[in-house]
C-alpha cells in the first residue's frame, strides 16, 4: 500500500479511535461497515488518481465533519464515479497500443514505461528476434534431457521384460532386516553400513546400490552461478575444504605409485571422485571390467546426491550448463563418459544416448569432448533416427559444408535406411562416396565385401586429419553397417557409381579431437595423433585438460 492510501485509511479511522465522533453506537456500526466497503483495492485505485487525488481527500474531510449519514451517501456517489474513471482509463489503455492518443490517461511513470517498450521496439526488427528464439529453442529442445531416461532401470524392462530387475528385487529388504543385519556392527568407522533405501532412490542420475557404504560425498556440492537472459543456468561443483585435503591425499597416494595407499584412501573417504576414477581405470587395466563398472556408477551416484535443486528442471530444458575449464567439472565428464560406455558394452544404447545428450548441453558448441563425431552412431543404436534426422537437417550443430565431419554424412544414408527412405538413402549415400570414398574403401576392408566397385578401389586418405577420421569412423561405427541388408543397400548402389573426385583439404587435429580419442583407449587411433598431443601432460583422471585453464579449481567452496 502506497504513503498516500496509508495516510487516507488513517483518517477514516481516526475520529472514531480518539474518541472525538459524537454518533451513538449505531453511528460506530455505520463507521465499522463503511471502513469494510473501503476495501485496499479502492484505496490503491483511488491513489493511482493523481489528477483527482487532492479534490478526493478534499471530499472526504468534509464527510468527516458533515456526519456519517451524508459520509456514506457521498460515498457511494464518488465510488460510482471514480468506477466510470476506471472503466475509461482501462479502454483508453487498451485503445493505446493502437494511437498516441492513448498516452494522454497515463501517468509519468506508466507513460515512461511506455516510451521505453516503444523504444526497444524500434531498435530490434521482430523478425530477427523470432529468427533467434527460433533457433535456441529448437537447439535446447533437441538437447533437452528425459531425466527418467538416464536410470537403465526402464530400458532393461522394454528389452528383457521384468524378470531383467527380479534379482535387484530379491536383493531388497526392509529397513528392520538391514537394521538388524547391517547397522548393528560395531566397526562404523569404516563406512560398512549399507546404503539406505531413500539415499539411493532420490538421485537424479542413478539408483544406488545397497551394498554401497552409507557415508557423505566428503565434501562435494554444486553451486548456481547465475541465469542469464535466455533463462540458462550455469553452475559448478565445488569442493569443501575437507575434500581439498582428501585431494592432496590422493596426489601422494599416486605419486607414491602405492596401490595399497591408494585402496586404504579408497576404504575412508569411499566417495572420493578422482579416488573412485583411479581404482576404476586399475580395475579395467586388469580385466576386471564389471567391478570397474561399479566404481563409476558410485562416483555418478556421488554427482547425482550433490547437484542443485534447480539442476534436474535446467536440464530437462537444455538450459543447464557446465564450465569444462574447472576441475571439478572436468570429472563429471569423465565419470559420465566411462558410464555411457558401460551402458553401451551391456546394449543399453537408448541410455547411453539420453546421457550422451545430457553431456552435450552442459556446453554444446564448445564440446569438449567432441561428440560431434559420435553421436550420429549413438542415435541410430538407440533407434532415434527421427531425432538424428531433425538436428541434422537444422544444420545447427555441424557445419556439413565443410569436410569436417564424414561420420554424419555417412551415418546420414543409413539413418535413412532405417526410415524406409530408400530415395534418400540413395543420394546421402552417393554424396559420402563422392566426398569420401577412401572412408568407404576401409569400411569394405572391415566388414570383407569382395570386390570392391570401381567407384572406391585404391582410394587412400592424403592428410592426417582424413586418416584420422577414417579410422575413427570404422572403429566406431563399422558394426552399424554389418548386417544382410544393409551390406545389400550398400553394394546395390556402389556398384553403380562413377569414380569421383574429392576436392582435399587438410583440417587440423585440435585437442578436443586429440581428447576424444584418448579417452576411448584404443592404441591404433592414439598412434595416428600428432606427438604434441601425446606428450602433453595427461592422467586418467583428467586426460588432456585444456592448456590455458587447466589449474583452475572451483570457484567457490561448500561449507
Amino acid at each position: 500500500m502506497s504513503s498516500r492510501a496509508l495516510r487516507r485509511a488513517q483518517r477514516h479511522e481516526g475520529p472514531i479511535q480518539n474518541g472525538t465522533d459524537p454518533g451513538s453506537q449505531d453511528t460506530k456500526i455505520e463507521e465499522s461497515t463503511l471502513a469494510t466497503t473501503n476495501s485496499v483495492f479502492a484505496l490503491l485505485n483511488q491513489d493511482r488518481d493523481t489528477e483527482d487525488g487532492d479534490e478526493d481527500a478534499g471530499h472526504e474531510d468534509e464527510h468527516h465533519q458533515t456526519g456519517a449519514s451524508d459520509k456514506t451517501e457521498s460515498t457511494q456517489e464518488s465510488s460510482k464515479a471514480k468506477s466510470k474513471k476506471r472503466r475509461k482509463k482501462s479502454k483508453g489503455k487498451k485503445t493505446s497500443t493502437q494511437s498516441p492518443s492513448g498516452f494522454d490517461n497515463l501517468d509519468e511513470i506508466d507513460r515512461a514505461l511506455r516510451d521505453l517498450d516503444s523504444d526497444k521496439a524500434s531498435t530490434t526488427s521482430p523478425q530477427s528476434l523470432g529468427l533467434q528464439e527460433d533457433f535456441f529453442d529448437k537447439f535446447c529442445k533437441y538437447f533437452a534431457v528425459k531425466t527418467n531416461c538416464l536410470h537403465p532401470e526402464g530400458e532393461m524392462k522394454r528389452l528383457f521384460g521384468g524378470a531383467a530387475l527380479g534379482p535387484e528385487q530379491e536383493e531388497s529388504e526392509s529397513s528392520q532386516q538391514r537394521q538388524r543385519r547391517g547397522w548393528t556392527r560395531a566397526d562404523a568407522g569404516h563406512h560398512n553400513r549399507p546404503l539406505g533405501d531413500l539415499a539411493r532412490r532420490r538421485n537424479l542420475l542413478i539408483k544406488g546400490r545397497e551394498q554401497w557404504p552409507r557415508a557423505q560425498s566428503g565434501g562435494l556440492g554444486m553451486d548456481h552461478l547465475r541465469r542469464d537472459s535466455d533463462e540458462v543456468s550455469f553452475y559448478t561443483f565445488v569442493h569443501s575444504s575437507s575434500y581439498d585435503d582428501t585431494q592432496k591425499q590422493f596426489e601422494a597416494c599416486v605419486n607414491s605409485m602405492d596401490e595399497n595407499r591408494l585402496l586404504a584412501l579408497k576404504q575412508s573417504n569411499p566417495y572420493h571422485i578422482s579416488t573412485l576414477l583411479q581404482v576404476a581405470d586399475m580395475l579395467k587395466m586388469q580385466g576386471k571390467r564389471s567391478e570397474s563398472a561399479g566404481y563409476i556408477e558410485r562416483a555418478v551416484f556421488s554427482f547425482g546426491r550433490s547437484l542443485h535443486s534447480t539442476f534436474a528442471d535446467r536440464l530437462s530444458q537444455g538450459k543447464a550448463r557446465l564450465n569444462f575449464e574447472i576441475r571439478a567439472n572436468r570429472e563429471f565428464w569423465l565419470a559420465s563418459y566411462y558410464h555411457i560406455q558401460n551402458f553401451k558394452s551391456t546394449g543399453l544404447h537408448g541410455t547411453a544416448f539420453e546421457w550422451v545428450k545430457l553431456l552435450i548441453s552442459l556446453d554444446p558448441f564448445a564440446d569438449p569432448y567432441e561428440f560431434r563425431f559420435s553421436l550420429d552412431q549413438y542415435a541410430v543404436r538407440a533407434g532415434t533416427t527421427e531425432e538424428f534426422l531433425a538436428l541434422v537437417k537444422t544444420n545447427i550443430w555441424w557445419d556439413l559444408e565443410s569436410t569436417k565431419y564424414p561420420n554424419v554424412e555417412i551415418t546420414l544414408a543409413l539413418a535413412h535406411f532405417h526410415a524406409g527412405r530408400s530415395r534418400e538413402c540413395r543420394s546421402a549415400l552417393e554424396a559420402a562416396v563422392a566426398k569420401y570414398p577412401w572412408v568407404f574403401a576401409k569400411l569394405y576392408e572391415k566388414l570383407d565385401i569382395d570386390p570392391i566397385p570401381p567407384c572406391i578401389w585404391g582410394f587412400e586418405s592424403s592428410t592426417e586429419y582424413d586418416r584420422l577420421m577414417s579410422a575413427l569412423y570404422i572403429h566406431q561405427a563399422a558394426d552399424l553397417w554389418n548386417y544382410p541388408e544393409a551390406i545389400a543397400m550398400l553394394i546395390g548402389v556402389l556398384q553403380h557409381l562413377p569414380r569421383p573426385s574429392p576436392e582435399i583439404k587438410d583440417h587440423p587435429v585440435y585437442l578436443d579431437i586429440a581428447r576424444h580419442i584418448m579417452i576411448l583407449g584404443e592404441p591404433d587411433l592414439i598412434a595416428l595423433l600428432p606427438r604434441k598431443f601425446t606428450t602433453l601432460p595427461s592422467t586418467s583422471t583428467d586426460p588432456l585438460p585444456p592448456q590455458e585453464t587447466s589449474t583452475l579449481e572451483p570457484c567457490a567452496h561448500v561449507t
